[in-house]
């Protein structure tokens, strides 16, 4: 870990460090997770790619499973319940070939 060393602001003592760490950790943590919710599809998306799948003569479904996923698995990733890299790709992948 690097240690950064700044003069604390006026009012600011040591004892104040630890806390405003928790702080800047929680932020940091619900940007990361409002990054992982912006890369969902959004209903407006999930529309357009079944209807792009179906007018390419296949299906939401059928597609999923070619790409060796059970339906329910890649619909909960395609629409955020799944939030993991196999998820993030399957959403990536959705989008290239179908919007």
């Amino acid at each position: 870990m690097t240690r950064i060393i700044i003069d604390l602001p006026e009012g600011i003592t040591e004892d104040d460090v630890p806390a405003i760490r928790d702080v800047i950790a929680r932020w940091a943590e619900r940007e990361m997770s409002k990054q992982k919710m912006d890369a969902c599809l959004t209903v407006d998306e999930m529309r357009r790619i079944r209807a792009a799948a179906i007018s390419s003569g296949t299906s939401l479904q059928r597609w999923s499973r070619e790409l060796g996923w059970q339906f329910g698995n890649a619909h909960s990733a395609l629409t955020g319940r799944r939030n993991g890299p196999k998820a993030d790709t399957l959403r990536i992948l959705a989008r290239k070939t179908f919007l």
